[in-house]
C-alpha cells in the first residue's frame, strides 16, 4: 500500500530536514518511502491525501503511562503520595484480573491514539499478557513491563514475591511477548521504586535487561521522602546509590528525577541515562524536575504522563503546554524550555529514550511510518504567525485529526479504525463498576476525614501550603540564591529579588523550617536590593503540607473492597485469578 501525503507543512523533527512549507511524504507499507520539500514524484498512489493548510509530523511519544491504572481514574485525588500508593492504588491494583489490565490498556490506548501518541512506556502493571492483546488490537507501539518489587512496606499479600519469582516473571514476558506484533510490543524491566527494590533486584534486572537488549524503567528520586529514606538507611540519595550500584547506563529509563542534586545530574549525563518528565503529576504533588539544567548538559529529557490516578488527564499534548509553561515560572526565565525543546521531547528524543531512533521520531526515509496528521483550524490554534511554537502553545488533542502507527491508519478524522470506541468506554464502565465501585473507595476514604497538621509537624509532602497555628507557611519555590544557604530563613527576596525587610520576613512565621538540603542545587547568599535571583533550579525546598491524609482504606484480602473485585469479576463461573502470577 502506499500513500502519498502532499500540499503538507511537514515538521520532520529530522534535524537535516527541518521543516517543509509545502511538502509531501510518502508511505510504502509500513515504511516512509520519502520526504519532499515539494511535490512527489509522479508515480502510482492507493491513496492520495490532500493536506493543505494541515501539518504532518512524526507521532508523539509518551515515555511513561501507567496502562493498568486507567480503570482508577480519580482515586488518587488530594493524598500525599504515600496515602494514594499504599492506601487507593496498591488495593486497587491488586485486586485487577487480566481481563481488567486489557480493557484498562484498551481505555489509554484510545486516549493516546486520539491525543497523537503513536509509542508510549508502560513502567509497570500486572499482567503484561493483558497489556500485550490491548496493545496489539489498538496498534500502537508499546514498551510494556510487570511492576517488579521484592521488600518494602504495604504490599497487598498477593504482591510478595521473591527475587527470583520477580525475575523469572519478566523473563518468561519476554520470551512470550517481545517483539511481536511485527515489532510494536516489546517488554521491558519494570522497577517500581527504590522503596520495593533490593539491591540484588536492581542489579538483576540491568543484567538480564543488557542481556536481552531492552531497557530498566524505574521511578527515581520522586518524592522527598524516598531521598531521605536511603539518606537514613545508606547514607546516600537515590541516584547516588544507583550510580554505586554501576546500573546507570544508556538503556536506563528515570522517571520523574524530581529530587536530584547537581552531581547526580552530572552522573546522568556521564552515563547517558534517559529521563522521563511527567509535569502534570510533578504539580501535584512531586515537585520540579531540574529539567534546564538537564537540557544545558545534553541529557536525554523526554516527556510522560504517568497514570490516569496521577493526573487524570492522559493527554501529551497537554503535557506539552506544561512542560512549556513551569520551568519559566518557577525560575522567572521566559527563554528556557523552548518550544522546538519541547516538542523534540516527545518525538526524536522520546524514541532515543525507548531504544527506538533508528525507527521512529522523525519523518526520515526508512523510518517506520508512525506519524499525525494535525488540523490547526480552530478557534483555539489560528493564526499561526509560528507554526511550531502553536503547536506547543495553543494546540488541543482535538487538534490531531489522523493518527498513523505501523503504515497503519489508526485514526482518521478523529474516527478510531481500529478499536469501537464507545464499546470499550462502556466496557471500562461497567469493569470499573464491578465489585466495590472506585467512587467508593474515594468516599471512604473522604468519610474518614483528613488530619490538620499541628503546628511544628510538618507532612513530608513538598510544595504544600502549611497552616502555623496549625502553621502558615506562604514560601514554596522560592529561588535558592534568595535564602541563605544555612537552615535558616536568611534574607528572603520577593520575586523582582529584593531584599525583605525583617518585618516582611516576619510575617512568614517563626520556626520556619528551610530545608537547605532539598536535592534541588546549589545555595547562596542572600541577594541585595536590586539584584535578580537565576538559575532557578536552584531551589529551596519547603518540608510542608496543608492536610495529613488519614485515610487508611480497605488493603488486599480485607472485605469489602478486594474481595467484591476478586469474587464478582468472573467469566462464567469460574473467578478469575487476581493480581499478580
Amino acid at each position: 500500500m502506499r500513500t502519498l501525503l502532499k500540499n503538507a507543512y511537514i515538521v520532520t523533527m529530522d534535524p537535516n530536514k527541518g521543516v517543509y512549507t509545502h511538502g509531501s511524504l510518502v508511505v510504502n507499507g509500513d515504511r516512509i518511502e520519502g520526504v519532499y520539500s515539494g511535490m512527489a514524484p509522479i508515480a502510482e498512489y492507493d491513496e492520495v491525501i490532500d493536506c493543505d493548510g494541515k501539518i504532518v509530523m512524526p507521532g508523539f511519544v509518551n515515555t511513561h503511562v501507567h496502562t493498568s491504572q486507567q480503570l482508577g481514574r480519580g482515586l488518587g485525588d488530594d493524598v500525599n503520595l504515600l496515602t494514594w500508593l499504599h492506601d487507593r492504588i496498591w488495593p486497587y491494583e491488586s485486586s485487577m484480573t487480566e481481563e481488567d489490565s486489557y480493557i484498562s490498556t484498551l481505555l489509554c490506548c484510545v486516549e493516546q491514539i486520539k491525543a497523537g501518541c503513536t509509542m508510549f512506556a508502560e513502567p509497570g502493571g500486572q499482567f503484561v499478557s493483558g497489556m500485550a492483546r490491548a496493545v496489539t488490537e489498538a496498534g500502537v507501539r508499546a514498551k510494556l513491563a510487570n511492576s517488579i518489587m521484592d521488600c518494602g512496606e504495604g504490599l497487598p499479600a498477593n504482591w510478595v514475591h521473591s527475587t527470583d519469582e520477580e525475575i523469572a516473571r519478566t523473563v518468561e514476558d519476554i520470551r512470550n511477548f517481545h517483539n511481536t506484533a511485527n515489532g510494536r510490543v516489546q517488554v521491558w524491566f519494570g522497577l517500581r521504586t527504590i522503596f520495593n527494590n533490593s539491591d540484588e533486584l536492581i542489579l538483576r534486572s540491568k543484567e538480564e535487561a543488557d542481556k536481552y537488549g531492552v531497557g530498566v524503567h524505574m521511578h527515581v528520586a520522586e518524592v522527598r521522602d524516598e531521598v531521605e529514606y536511603l539518606k537514613e538507611k545508606i547514607g546516600v540519595q537515590t541516584v547516588t546509590h544507583l550510580n554505586d550500584l554501576g546500573v546507570l547506563d544508556k538503556n536506563f529509563l528515570a522517571v520523574h528525577t524530581v529530587w536530584l542534586t547537581n552531581d547526580e545530574v552530572e552522573m546522568f549525563r556521564d552515563h547517558q541515562v534517559k529521563v522521563s518528565h511527567n509535569p502534570a503529576a510533578a504539580m501535584r504533588v512531586l515537585g520540579f524536575a531540574k529539567v534546564p539544567r538537564m537540557l544545558r548538559e545534553g541529557i536525554c529529557v523526554t516527556i510522560g504522563t504517568d497514570g490516569a490516578p496521577s493526573n487524570n488527564r492522559m493527554d501529551i499534548v497537554d503535557e506539552m503546554w506544561l512542560t512549556s509553561l513551569i520551568h519559566k515560572g518557577w525560575r522567572l526565565e521566559p527563554d528556557v524550555v523552548k518550544a522546538q525543546e519541547v516538542l523534540a521531547m516527545v518525538t526524536l528524543k522520546g524514541a532515543v529514550a525507548l531504544m527506538e531512533e533508528k525507527n521512529c521520531g522523525s519523518l526520515t526515509e526508512g523510518k517506520k511510518a508512525d506519524l499525525i496528521v494535525i488540523n490547526p483550524r480552530s478557534a483555539g490554534m489560528l493564526p499561526l504567525h509560528d507554526t511550531v511554537a502553536n503547536l506547543v502553545t495553543s494546540m488541543h488533542s482535538d487538534n490531531v485529526e489522523s493518527t498513523m502507527c505501523d503504515g497503519r491508519w489508526l485514526m482518521r478524522e478523529r474516527k478510531l479504525l481500529t478499536l469501537d470506541e464507545q464499546a470499550i468506554y462502556t466496557e471500562a464502565q461497567r469493569a470499573a463498576d464491578a465489585g466495590e465501585t472506585v467512587a467508593a473507595v474515594v468516599e471512604q476514604g473522604v468519610d474518614q476525614g483528613a488530619v490538620r497538621v499541628a503546628g511544628g509537624r510538618m507532612d513530608h509532602q513538598a510544595r504544600g501550603l502549611v497552616d502555623h497555628d496549625d502553621v502558615v507557611v506562604l514560601i514554596d519555590h522560592v529561588q535558592g540564591d534568595v535564602l541563605g544557604g544555612q537552615g535558616r530563613l536568611a534574607e528572603l527576596g520577593n520575586v523582582h529579588g529584593d531584599r525583605l525587610t525583617a518585618g516582611e520576613a516576619g510575617a512568614f512565621g517563626g520556626g520556619l523550617a528551610v530545608d537547605t538540603d532539598a536535592a534541588l542545587g546549589d545555595q547562596a547568599g542572600g541577594l541585595g536590593t536590586g539584584q535578580r535571583a537565576v538559575g532557578g533550579e536552584e531551589g529551596v525546598q519547603a518540608d510542608a503540607g496543608v492536610f495529613s491524609c488519614g485515610c487508611q482504606l480497605p488493603r488486599h484480602g480485607q472485605a469489602p473492597f478486594s474481595a467484591c473485585r476478586i469474587c464478582r469479576r468472573t467469566t462464567g463461573s469460574t473467578p478469575r485469578p487476581a493480581g499478580r502470577r
